[in-house]
């Protein structure tokens, strides 16, 4: 349903540290309350009276994410990188329908992700291995629906031509 007046009002904060070439950590989080807010009552309908200042369904209200990426040069080859890193996203629980609801309110989601990657010497070929959800946690989009839990990537990226 497309509403025609709402409110939103929070923050959101990133912060990064880069030690060098080698240590990038950035974090992230987001806290927002966004809620109905009807206005005139012969426009949006009596029904939508109820919802007034309730938070919006499907909208996820407190999310949190992190990653660490560590890269070492020239351990297999010479001029060759390879990056480690680590993903976590935290998202507090939401619910996907206005009527308060278990059946209809997704749980906390704590979703973890490993990976590697190995930039070859001649800088034009790129071997990358992730791990999505390493623990298999249940994840949710934000209408409710069940994502795929833990899966293995292996990704070859190769540059024909720098611009």
């Amino acid at each position: 349903m497309n509403l025609g007046r709402a409110k939103s009002i929070g923050f959101e904060a990133e912060l990064g540290y880069a030690y060098g070439r080698q240590l990038d950590v950035m974090f992230s989080f987001s806290r927002f309350n966004s809620v109905f807010k009807q206005g005139d009552a012969s426009v949006t309908g009596q029904r939508l009276s109820q919802y007034e200042n309730k938070q919006l369904p499907n909208e996820p209200f407190f999310t949190m994410n992190g990653n660490v990426q560590y890269r070492l040069s020239n351990l297999i080859q010479k001029q060759a990188v390879l990056s480690l890193f680590y993903n976590f996203g935290y998202v507090a629980p939401f619910r996907t329908v206005w009527p308060e609801s278990e059946w209809f309110t997704t749980p906390t989601q704590f979703a973890q992700d490993l990976g590697a990657s190995y930039r070859f010497p001649n800088r034009k070929l790129v071997l990358s291995l992730d791990a999505k959800n390493i623990l298999n946690a249940e994840i949710y989009d934000n209408f409710g629906v069940q994502k795929p839990g833990r899966a293995f990537y292996v990704k070859l990226n190769y540059t024909i031509n720098k611009i």
